[in-house]
């Protein structure tokens, strides 16, 4: 099983890295913007289902794969709310240092097993539900490139700890927060997507579907930063 798991993330890394992201990012963007542009109704077409192929490499969408290896990382999730529980302690420490440390640590693996879990659902939804892709490119195509950035360090993070969730547990923490700080000013802007996803307090009930036919995406006020430290 540990086995058939590992080759099952690895080739979702396949399918991107050996493409060379950049040169499908760029050639998404090529064909994104001649589908917007083109007049004749086959040709936009034709530039359309091209720009599709290039975002389901971005987004990890491969024809055929079995993702319910993701079921697996509850073993993480409970671990978190574990040393979070144990964490509760130390709050009032004496010790600002301590209280400090465990404040911060407490947001650290809410913000974390919070962002594990969007980016599951997300992508249960653009396996089970094909229209999500489309509805993405219909409203808010410009971000694709950046949602499957969100989506690949979230299968890294699965990749560590889905089958050792206690010996890989820091290595995946640390892994959250080196991304969470890979801006210039030490932060990351979410995607709007999964911004909206964030801000609901019960990440296993999303809709995906919904959130991406009922939301304004011209007002890009409602990104969020990833909250980890």
């Amino acid at each position: 099983m540990r086995k058939i798991i590992y080759l099952t993330i690895t080739s979702f890394f396949f399918n991107i890295c050996f493409a060379n992201l950049e040169t499908v990012t760029n050639s998404y963007i090529s064909q994104l913007k001649l589908s917007q542009k083109e007049s004749n109704k086959a040709e936009k077409q034709t530039a359309y289902n091209k720009t599709k192929e290039y975002a389901k490499v971005l987004l990890g969408i491969i024809h055929g794969m079995d993702i319910s290896f993701l079921d697996k990382a509850n073993g993480f999730y409970k671990l978190l709310s574990e040393k979070t529980t144990e964490l509760q302690r130390n709050i009032n420490s004496d010790d600002k240092k301590i209280s400090l440390k465990a404040n911060r640590d407490i947001t650290n693996f809410n913000e974390i097993s919070k962002y594990l879990k969007c980016c599951s659902k997300l992508l249960y939804a653009l396996y089970k539900e094909p229209e999500v892709i489309d509805l993405i490119l219909s409203k808010i195509p410009e971000f694709i490139p950046q949602l499957g950035k969100e989506i690949s360090i979230a299968l890294r993070v699965f990749e560590l700890i889905i089958e050792k969730p206690d010996e890989n547990f820091n290595n995946a923490i640390e892994k959250m927060r080196n991304f969470a700080k890979q801006s210039a000013d030490g932060t990351y802007l979410l995607s709007p997507i999964l911004s909206i996803a964030m801000k609901e307090n019960n990440p296993d009930s999303l809709k995906f579907k919904k959130i991406i036919q009922e939301t304004d995406f011209s007002n890009l006020d409602l990104c969020i930063y990833l909250n980890i430290k």
